[in-house]
């Protein structure tokens, strides 16, 4: 049986108390509110608009019929502030994560995924999966016994896309890589490692990436070379047209969507399929032609109310699929289901 998963904020959450959520993210927002570019009128109405950071940045990146040129610049550069200052707070909970304990469920799921050479879709930007990836350690057997030289396998190979080291930046020709095994990682949201130039017409530009496993030995030199760029995060803002037209992303997709037609068992873990997020409900309600022969876990511990809303969600999206409740409502849900594979 072929399975696929695809995680969101909950899956991270659930890994750490320290991850955050929207709500998490919004407060933080509000709380660094006067950090924003910007006079003290715009910061009047991004302070009204933090409580829904999607709102929030949807406001700030798209030009509103109302405003002025002027106010349209300004605005975009608010975004591009909170773009890093999202990336630097999900960066410093993922420090505090992994300075604390973590459940030994996460490094399972790992290397699960890693022997069955799986894709693994995900709306986060952080990099748990990564990390994890790194504590594992798994050799790359293919190309053991065979007179090579083994080398560790770095998480930037985990991305089925052409992501480039940034140590590469200013060398003319790239690592060729060598198709490890391991785990596919579709980023479909980017990610606080990733970095382009942030240029919205340019939409085959280089997506550069840090590997963690050398970050500490180049921390300057990582630090002149993305000087220029800017983290490549897609919001939740509720129009995303702009960050779907970059090629590499445009790949992420396409690749998920043969990931679906294959898959036999879809593994949807702490998503909540929300109806501002109209692009993955219309992605998820056309990918395949039917649904009636897949079965689609809900990995949530979503509740009472909260429960039946996701529900009809997941209901509207998948139709008559076979809708898999079994790790639904319950707050260990996502390990009963790694425990279970």
């Amino acid at each position: 049986m072929q399975k696929l998963f695809i995680l969101g904020a909950g899956f991270s959450k659930a890994f750490s108390s320290y991850m955050p959520t929207i709500y998490d993210l919004g407060q933080t927002i509000k709380n660094n509110i006067n950090r924003i570019p910007g006079n003290s009128e715009n910061r009047g109405i991004y302070r009204k608009l933090s409580s829904n950071p999607e709102q929030l940045l949807s406001y700030l990146f798209q030009p509103m019929p109302w405003k002025t040129p002027e106010k349209v610049y300004l605005d975009k550069s608010a975004f591009s502030f909170l773009s890093r200052f999202i990336a630097d707070y999900i960066s410093e909970c993922e420090r505090l994560a992994f300075g604390n304990e973590t459940p030994s469920w996460g490094g399972s799921f790992v290397e699960y995924i890693t022997k069955k050479k799986l894709t693994v879709a995900t709306l986060n930007y952080d990099t748990i999966l990564e990390k994890l990836y790194l504590n594992l350690q798994i050799p790359d057997k293919s190309i053991l016994g065979k007179g090579y030289e083994v080398q560790k396998v770095t998480i930037l190979d985990l991305y089925p896309l052409p992501v480039v080291n940034i140590l590469e930046r200013k060398l003319h020709t790239t690592v060729v890589l060598q198709n490890p095994s391991t785990f596919k990682l579709l980023k479909l949201h980017g990610s606080i490692n990733w970095y382009y130039s942030g240029d919205e017409n340019f939409p085959g530009q280089q997506i550069y990436a840090e590997d963690y496993a050398t970050v500490s030995m180049h921390e300057n030199k990582i630090e002149m070379l993305k000087t220029d760029l800017v983290p490549l995060l897609i919001p939740p803002v509720t129009e995303k047209t702009f960050f779907y037209g970059t090629n590499l992303i445009k790949a992420a997709w396409r690749s998920l969507l043969q990931a679906i037609k294959l898959a036999d068992e879809i593994y949807c873990i702490g998503y909540s399929l929300p109806k501002t997020d109209s692009t993955m409900k219309l992605f998820l309600s056309t990918a395949a032609t039917t649904y009636n022969s897949k079965k689609i876990y809900i990995v949530n511990s979503a509740k009472d109310e909260e429960l039946e809303i996701l529900i009809d969600n997941y209901s509207e999206v998948f139709g008559i699929a076979n809708l898999k409740e079994d790790y639904l409502g319950q707050d260990n849900c996502v390990e009963m289901m790694i425990n279970n594979l």
